[in-house]
């Protein structure tokens, strides 16, 4: 990726982090205006989305895997499928341009996450998953 970068002229504008410690990785959702998740791996619950939408920021995000459960085309950002570049492309380029539209799909994001996947509701359902078992009613 980074002889990708360079051979195409952009390696000035891109940054490859490597892994980065809690904090740094706060400091780069709190630096970013969009995030692009374009894998083509088959992550059933990409965390990477999840996290960028606690930081109340639009995802752009492969349909490939779970993304697409989480990420809601439209409204918290766009599901791609990241083999079509001319529209992964055109997507970072109007969520950049359209401050407001990508403010709203981060709110909508984050109030998605906040209504859905905060620690309290999953180990309320963990709890009871468990009691089900427990009693045999699944």
């Amino acid at each position: 990726m980074q002889q990708l970068a360079k051979d195409s002229g952009i390696e000035q504008r891109v940054i490859f982090t490597g892994w980065l410690s809690r904090e740094d990785l706060t400091a780069a959702y709190q630096c970013s205006d969009v995030v692009v998740s374009p894998s083509i791996y088959l992550d059933n619950f990409p965390t990477v989305n999840l996290e960028a939408m606690a930081m109340r920021k639009p995802v752009i995000a492969s349909c490939f895997g779970g993304s697409k459960e989480l990420v809601f085309d439209g409204m918290t950002g766009y599901i791609v499928n990241p083999f079509n570049i001319e529209l992964l492309a055109e997507r970072i380029i109007e969520l950049l341009t359209d401050k407001a539209k990508a403010a709203l799909m981060g709110e909508a994001g984050y109030q998605r996450v906040a209504d859905k996947c905060s620690i309290q509701q999953q180990g309320q359902k963990m709890l009871a998953l468990l009691q089900a078992a427990r009693t045999g009613k699944q």
